[in-house]
């Protein structure tokens, strides 16, 4: 068995059961694992710790878990956090890509998706280094969550997708079939990006 317990991965959730589960797999797999029950002990601990990767609620008590996601980037951006909630919604996928999450998991938890999501994190740190993370704009234009609808996991890719590209300064080609909802996403990509203040022309 690979030894991983040179790189510390923290848990952050509130639930018990869940939390309890993560540890023992994370453990199983010899990994360094530190949890926390909230928001304000997850920030105390990542400060000191600086975890290689944080597997991270959004619904937390004391501090949310999109508000330790925007303070990680800046006590720990080496850090590299994977969203894993119950919430799969176009407008929550998309803030926490935009905010510099690695990953987003839905629940339940599907734990060789969450070793696959881990494995590929810790490679992007050695690999690359410190990520920077993307500003939020909570002044800017928002799209409804009911615009673009689905929770399969393809269609929560694209909402992956769009959080990663919205903020960069870069052409993207969108390709399908005619009826697939490709304006709906070149729309997502323009009013959560930096041009949200220009006219969109279709």
């Amino acid at each position: 068995m690979t030894d991983n317990s040179a790189e510390v991965i923290l848990v952050v959730e509130d639930e018990s059961s869940v939390r309890d589960m993560l540890i023992k797999y994370l453990k199983k797999n010899r990994y360094t694992a530190l949890e926390a029950v909230d928001g304000s002990q997850a920030l105390k601990i990542i400060t000191v710790e600086k975890p290689a990767v944080i597997l991270l609620d959004w619904n937390l008590p004391k501090l949310s878990g999109l508000d330790v996601l925007k303070q990680t980037k800046t006590v720990s951006p080496g850090s590299n956090i994977i969203m894993v909630t119950a919430l799969s919604d176009m407008e929550n996928i998309i803030e926490a890509m935009k905010l510099g999450a690695y990953e987003y998991l839905t629940k339940p938890v599907d734990l060789e998706e969450m070793e696959s999501a881990i494995d590929k994190a810790l490679q992007a740190r050695r690999f690359a280094g410190e990520f920077e993370s993307i500003p939020a704009n909570d002044s800017a234009e928002r799209l409804k969550p009911t615009n673009i609808i689905g929770k399969s996991r393809k269609i929560l890719d694209v909402f992956k997708l769009i959080g990663r590209v919205a903020n960069k300064r870069t052409t993207v080609l969108l390709r399908g079939e005619s009826g697939t909802g490709k304006e709906l996403v070149a729309k997502a990509i323009h009013f959560k990006g930096i041009f949200r203040d220009k006219p969109f022309v279709a």
